[in-house]
């Protein structure tokens, strides 16, 4: 199950139609994208950002720049996806993370993983990260 859908590819569109059902999807708001999230945002009403069909477009400044994209809109949607713990909103152990538009780097990587990602898989149009769920101590 996806926790949350990140889609960076500007072109992305009406494919977003079917993503939907998947999981919340945070979407680059490029003209193409943004024609096609408003008409599903008025045929789709939700009232926060953590249901499932719930649509958050956001700005980049530059949509070819798509690795900036990512960890630029990270911190924002591990505020609104988080949970408390100690003091802080974090990204919950055992939350998987689905992007689409851009491919799986060292430095995404890197990244994900100071946010305690430790599980990675390659996709077609994309990658999966998972905060992997640690053990209670007893």
């Amino acid at each position: 199950m996806v926790d949350v859908a990140i889609v960076l590819d500007p072109t992305f569109g009406e494919r977003l139609t079917s993503l939907v059902a998947l999981a919340p999807i945070w979407i680059v708001g490029s003209d193409i994208n943004r024609a096609t999230y408003e008409r599903l945002w008025r045929s789709h009403k939700h009232t926060g950002h953590g249901e499932k069909d719930a649509i958050t477009g956001f700005g980049v400044k530059d949509e070819n720049n798509r690795i900036k994209g990512l960890l630029d809109i990270l911190p924002d949607v591990e505020i609104h996806h988080g949970r408390a713990e100690n003091n802080e909103l974090v990204f919950p152990s055992g939350f998987v993370l689905k992007v689409i538009g851009v491919p799986l780097s060292a430095d995404i990587t890197k990244a994900l993983q100071g946010y305690g990602f430790t599980s990675f898989v390659e996709e077609p149009d994309g990658f999966q990260a998972t905060k992997i769920k640690t053990p209670e101590r007893s």
